[in-house]
C-alpha cells in the first residue's frame, strides 16, 4: 500500500509530497520531498526517507538528500542536475555519502517550456530511476 499526498494548490512555485508505504512483513517506509523554484528553470529539492526493516529487529535506514536542477532552455528539453545524499544505517554506526550528477531529457512536451511546467506534468523525483547517473559514494 502506498499513499502519495501532493500539495499543488499553493500560489508559490513550490511542490511537495509525502510518501507513506507499508510493505506487509519486510519493511515500513515513509518519507517526504519538497521542491522550491528559484526561477522557472532552476529548482532546489530536498527529501528524507525512513525505512524500518521488520524482519530484523532494530534495523533501519534513514536517507537525507538535497539537490538542484537547471533547465538550459525552454526550446531544448535538457537539464543538468546534482544531488547529495546521506544514508545512515542501524544498528551500528554505518553510513554512506552519495554525490550524483547527470543530465535529464524531458519527453513530456505538452506545450511546457519551463522546468516548473515540465515537472508539474511529470514526476516529483529529481531523476529517473531507469537511467543511472554518475555517482560517487564514500
Amino acid at each position: 500500500m502506498a499513499i502519495i499526498l501532493p500539495r499543488r494548490s499553493s500560489p508559490s512555485p513550490a511542490k511537495a509530497a509525502i510518501l507513506i508505504a507499508v510493505l506487509a512483513p519486510p519493511a515500513i517506509i515513509f518519507g517526504g520531498q519538497a521542491k522550491a523554484y528559484a526561477d522557472p528553470n532552476f529548482v532546489f529539492n530536498g527529501g528524507i526517507d525512513y525505512t524500518k526493516f521488520t524482519r530484523f529487529r532494530g534495523s533501519s535506514e534513514t536517507d537525507y538528500s538535497a539537490g538542484v536542477e537547471y533547465l538550459f532552455s525552454g526550446s531544448a528539453p535538457l537539464s543538468v542536475f546534482g544531488r547529495y545524499s546521506y544514508s545512515a544505517f542501524s544498528p551500528g554506526n554505518f553510513n554512506v555519502n552519495t554525490v550524483t550528477v547527470g543530465l535529464k531529457l524531458y519527453f513530456n512536451a505538452n506545450g511546457a517550456t519551463t522546468l516548473v511546467d515540465r515537472q508539474r506534468t511529470g514526476t516529483l523525483d529529481p531523476f529517473s530511476p531507469l537511467v543511472t547517473a554518475l555517482q560517487f559514494k564514500f
